[in-house]
């Protein structure tokens, strides 16, 4: 071994991943250690040290951090070259030998898209790399990059990207995978040719490593992926199990498909730092069209590909160019399955990303044989991430509850979530320069979950009122009932287990107008943590065929992909019309399409689960008897006219802050106003408010709210629910076989 350490004990680190790993060979090999430890291991910022972990053995330079504790990170360079994972913990010493010196190493350029312009003679490129090498690269090792900007007549050229093909070490090479020091004696040659076929076996899909570091809480999605890629058949070599898969393997290319920040591009970018000979990229960008004089850029892409196999061509975005072709003049499409047609029996192979399959054409389509969704992540999903994210910037016990607190959001989301919640944290620090540790809180998270929203929901999400359950009069009964239908089967899904009960999918609040009915979704909106869209049904409702159906659909996707999550359907006579009140002829028909929609919504093949639909309606009578049955809306509340007590708190909450005389008696005001429903007792207040101030304009002089204006109020506010239409609701909960529930009311 060339290498000798201080017989010393060294504490072991952590092992992670620098924030913004480097790419390139530039700063790839430091390990960064926090100042103290620096101090007590004798080791200064610079100089290189070891690092030990499970008979894995490393270089690196070391280099101070920022951290706090027993943390070491590295990039994803020197973990990949040394081996090591995120699960070890290593121990760091000081290094008593030099690194060995490169005595040469052969480059070769793999800039893309290079043209004569971009010529620069080759003692010029050879002097800008092996410059930028000695002052900039700490170690250099075969397989890595570095990246230069050569001048061209006086002035920056265009930045080119070298790969380190091989190195040729000063003395016998005795270590297979050692880093290098690139000193002012190191020969720099290029090479303009990948190297031989013999070198493919460093190469080829079966021994490839995909390093998805980084990205967590799509373990299954992963290992999959994984699978299908290396599995590959290497078409060179006479190996009968090679000759049995070639012959019985289509050249099937891989499709990911998910909403967008769910991971989709990061996996595309691990896919292609794999020690592929080729990776293509194919975009937007890349034109299709050709002159009967040359090959288009597209053709040429997969020729390069097919020219240095085993290569991987990448598409993300596919369906911005390769949509279907009926609804886009522009696809790609039927270009890419004519190249992609000269694949099979290849090592070439195709990755791509969408955001939905189906807006792929369906020829394309045909050739992505295996399909990997990237879902929403889940509670424990999130809680990887968030982990992954923060590492030891926050406790678990924190991190555990964000992650069940984040409904529907995916990866990108939690990053802004995070990254919000460290501006909060960073606002408090030069505020109070006195904090002694950089952890985030719980209060910073809650502060941050106040602004982000999940990206899914930004299309639907309304911007609901702040309404409590202590802003609706007399709302204890309904409060109880709801809160056990609606928040305590997520909230506490065990209990609901232990019993085998399943969660109601449907609950219709019924009643007359005025009562509270949208108020207290409103407030099951604030109190509840579950993701919450509300719609009115009437504004659903299209001229259009088809439109309003499509719409319904569109709302219970994206509830089904934020769930947990509740859909608020005010008006939903508007939708749910019974199918003998629907009229005739066209209308009658497109009612019926629309009923359809929501019955097979509710209640279909594809589970509605983790999805509540929540309801408000002033005719039940209308409903169709479908939408009634177990399954759908399978409880249902009479939300009814306010009590006196009901009553009389409405009075106080909307008279609280407002000058009242002292002759006002709130409970004989709460007996005038007996039939009234919630809204009407609340434009009383507004009314005898209204009287108080204009007699004081008249007569110029402090008035106060007195006993004659309420009752002004009282005769001006007639009473808009009849007994008929109460005894209409009575008699509709009677004729389902069940009784009346009354719940008080309110406002709405």
């Amino acid at each position: 071994m060339l290498i000798n350490t201080q017989n010393m004990e060294s504490p072991k680190y952590k092992l992670r991943l620098l924030p913004n790993s480097p790419t390139t060979l530039e700063g790839a090999f430091r390990v960064h250690l926090p100042s103290n430890d620096l101090n007590k291991l004798g080791i200064r910022p610079d100089e290189p040290c070891l690092l030990k972990s499970d008979g894995r053995t490393g270089i690196a330079i070391a280099w101070r951090s920022t951290l706090n504790g027993p943390i070491a990170q590295i990039s994803t360079i020197a973990k990949d070259a040394y081996g090591f994972s995120l699960e070890d913990r290593i121990t760091v010493s000081k290094c008593e030998t030099q690194l060995r010196c490169a005595e040469k190493v052969v480059f070769r350029d793999v800039t893309e898209g290079l043209t004569a312009n971009d010529h620069v003679s080759e003692d010029h490129l050879r002097f800008s790399v092996a410059s930028h090498c000695f002052l900039n690269v700490d170690m250099i090792v075969a397989g890595g990059f570095v990246e230069v900007t050569p001048r061209k007549n006086l002035r920056k050229g265009r930045k080119r990207r070298f790969i380190v093909e091989a190195i040729e070490p000063v003395g016998p090479e005795d270590e297979a995978y050692l880093p290098y020091d690139f000193t002012e004696q190191t020969q720099v040659e290029f090479r303009s040719e990948p190297s031989p076929m013999p070198s493919e076996a460093e190469v080829t899909p079966q021994e490839m490593d995909f390093d998805f570091g980084g990205i967590a809480g799509l373990d299954r999605q992963l290992a999959e992926l994984q699978e299908r890629l290396r599995t590959i058949p290497n078409l060179h070599t006479d190996d009968p199990w090679s000759k049995l898969f070639a012959r019985f393997t289509k050249n099937e290319g891989i499709l990911l498909h998910g909403h967008p920040g769910t991971g989709k591009t990061m996996i595309l970018d691990c896919i292609a730092r794999a020690r592929w000979k080729k990776v293509v990229h194919i975009d937007k960008s890349v034109s299709s069209r050709t002159s009967k004089t040359e090959s288009s850029p597209l053709k040429r892409k997969f020729q390069e590909a097919l020219e240095n196999s085993p290569s991987v061509i990448v598409m993300d975005n596919l369906d911005r160019f390769a949509g279907n072709t009926e609804s886009s003049v522009d696809s790609m499409a039927q270009d890419i399955v004519t190249e992609m047609q000269k694949l099979q029996g290849t090592t070439v192979h195709v990755i791509a990303a969408t955001r939905n399959p189906n807006e792929i054409d369906s020829d394309l389509r045909s050739f992505f044989r295996h399909e990997i969704e990237i879902p929403i992540p889940d509670s424990k999903s999130r809680t990887a991430i968030l982990k992954a994210t923060l590492q030891d910037y926050a406790s678990d016990d924190i991190i555990a509850q964000i992650g069940d607190k984040t409904h529907g959001f995916v990866g990108s989301d939690l990053e802004r979530l995070t990254l919000t919640a460290v501006d909060r944290l960073k606002s408090l620090h030069f505020s109070d320069p006195f904090l002694t540790q950089p952890l985030l809180s719980l209060d910073d998270f809650s502060t941050a979950l106040l602004t982000v929203r999940p990206t899914a929901m930004r299309e639907v999400f309304l911007e609901l009122p702040k309404v409590s359950w202590s802003d609706i009069a007399g709302s204890s009964l309904v409060k109880q009932a709801l809160y056990e239908v609606i928040e305590l089967p997520f909230t506490d899904p065990d209990l609901f287990r232990r019993y085998r009960l399943s969660p109601r999918k449907g609950i219709l609040l019924y009643g007359p107008p005025g009562c509270s009915k949208t108020l207290t979704a409103r407030a099951i909106a604030t109190s509840s943590s579950l993701n919450f869209l509300a719609v009115k049904g009437a504004e659903l409702t299209s001229m259009y065929v088809g439109e309003t159906e499509r719409a319904l659909r569109a709302v219970f996707s994206r509830a089904r992909t934020v769930a947990p999550a509740v859909i608020f359907f005010d008006e939903i006579d508007a939708l749910g019309v019974s199918r003998g009140e629907g009229g005739s002829g066209g209308s009658s028909t497109k009612g019926l399409n629309v009923l359809t929609t929501l019955l097979n919504e509710m209640d279909g093949i594809e589970a509605l689960k983790g999805v509540l639909v929540l309801a408000a309606t002033n005719r039940p009578d209308m409903l169709d008897p479908a939408l009634l049955r177990p399954g759908r809306f399978d409880a249902s509340f009479y939300v009814g006219l306010p009590d006196k007590e009901a009553r009389r708190q409405i009075v106080e909450m909307r008279m609280r802050e407002r000058p009242v005389s002292g002759d006002v008696d709130v409970g004989a005001v709460s007996g005038m106003t007996e039939g009234h429903s919630g809204a009407e007792v609340v434009e009383i207040c507004e009314r005898a408010t209204l009287c108080a101030l204009r007699a004081e304009r008249e007569r110029r002089e402090e008035k106060e709210i007195k006993m004659i204006d309420f009752e002004e109020g009282v005769k001006s506010v007639s009473r808009g629910i009849t007994p008929e239409m109460l005894e209409g609701f009575r008699a509709w909960e009677m004729g389902r076989g069940k009784g009346v529930v009354g719940l008080g009311g309110s406002v709405e």
